[in-house]
């Protein structure tokens, strides 16, 4: 990532994420046994932390705009890594995890980011900005199709079985409410418990489903405005939530 991200931008995530990481793991019905977690873009590890209140062993990765000082997992757990340039770290992990990260790069690197991904392991939980969300140096907002395509090239099988779980819990962030899918690679696919088998999406599945109306409208609005008032926009709002704590 070129772009420079302030403390202001990291402490708002760090509010937002571990919030809704918290109350995301304690209503997440996941009926797979999930006991090693990576996460892929990990910011200052706001959701591996949660994760390992819960017992889980964690690894997060992400770029040297990273204050080690600040992190909030122990520095064994974490690497500087440039997520969008091919990496390795020769393990695979039970659950690999990307939240809200994608948009963040290059849409010339969104193939080297969900080959990264599937290279660490057969299950992912997914979410990425789409259009109109706005954000801080958002750069490559895409409708969630577009992901269920990159994934379905390296073979895995998109569901939708987390939205329904937390879209209306409004104490978690909508982007985590609305975009998270979850991926399962395809041979593993038939050994799924049923009530996730049953939330397999279609190729005219409608990923509105499960996203409200206001938020349709909210997106609608800001995908009209030029990208340098809503990165204005974003920058106030981190600014002043992350000086209010």
């Amino acid at each position: 990532m070129g772009h420079i991200y302030k403390d202001s931008f990291f402490n708002y995530i760090d509010i937002s994420s571990s919030r809704s990481a918290k109350k995301f793991i304690e209503m997440i019905i996941l009926p797979l046994n999930i006991q090693t977690i990576l996460d892929i873009g990990c910011g200052r590890g706001a959701w591996i932390a949660e994760w390992e209140k819960s017992g889980r062993s964690v690894f997060g990765v992400d770029g040297e705009y990273i204050d080690l000082n600040n992190l909030l997992v122990s520095t064994e757990n974490f690497k500087y890594q440039d997520i969008s340039q091919n990496f390795d770290l020769n393990k695979k992990y039970d659950l690999v995890q990307c939240l809200e990260v994608a948009e963040h790069l290059a849409e010339k690197d969104s193939d080297t980011l969900v080959n990264n991904i599937v290279k660490h392991g057969d299950i992912v939980l997914f979410s990425a900005a789409v259009p109109g969300q706005g954000g801080e140096f958002h750069v490559n907002e895409q409708p969630l199709s577009y992901w269920v395509e990159k994934f379905k090239h390296h073979g895995y099988v998109c569901f939708d079985y987390i939205r329904p779980q937390i879209s209306n819990e409004k104490s978690i962030e909508p982007w985590y409410r609305y975009n998270s899918l979850l991926f399962v690679k395809s041979e593993k696919a038939n050994d799924l418990p049923e009530e996730i088998k049953l939330t397999q999406v279609t190729d005219t599945y409608n990923y509105n489903k499960f996203v409200s109306q206001s938020w349709i409208i909210r997106n609608g609005i800001l995908k009209v405005l030029p990208a340098g008032i809503i990165n204005i926009i974003a920058k106030l709002k981190h600014y002043t939530i992350a000086l209010s704590k």
